[in-house]
C-alpha cells in the first residue's frame, strides 16, 4: 500500500480547514478501486443542510476544494 507523502497530507489538511471555516464538511473516499460513481477523491458537504454541495462522485482534489471554497 502506497503510503500519501508529507507534502499531500499537509495540503488534505488545509482542504480540509478551508472548508470547516466555510461551512463544509470535507470528506474523503476510502474505496481504493475508482469506479464511475466514486473517483476516489472528496466531496463537500454543506454543514447545515447536510447535502451534497461539490465532488458528487468523489472527484475533487485538494487544490479543487480549496479553489472551491474560495470562489464562495
Amino acid at each position: 500500500m502506497k503510503t500519501p507523502s508529507r507534502a499531500k497530507k499537509q495540503l488534505e489538511a488545509r482542504a480540509k480547514l478551508a472548508a470547516r471555516m466555510t461551512g463544509y464538511k470535507l470528506r474523503k473516499s476510502r474505496l481504493c478501486l475508482g469506479s464511475v460513481d466514486n473517483q476516489g477523491g472528496f466531496r463537500l458537504i454543506d454543514a447545515a443542510t447536510n447535502r451534497i454541495a461539490a465532488g458528487e462522485h468523489f472527484d475533487l482534489t485538494s487544490d479543487q476544494v480549496i479553489a472551491w471554497v474560495n470562489a464562495r
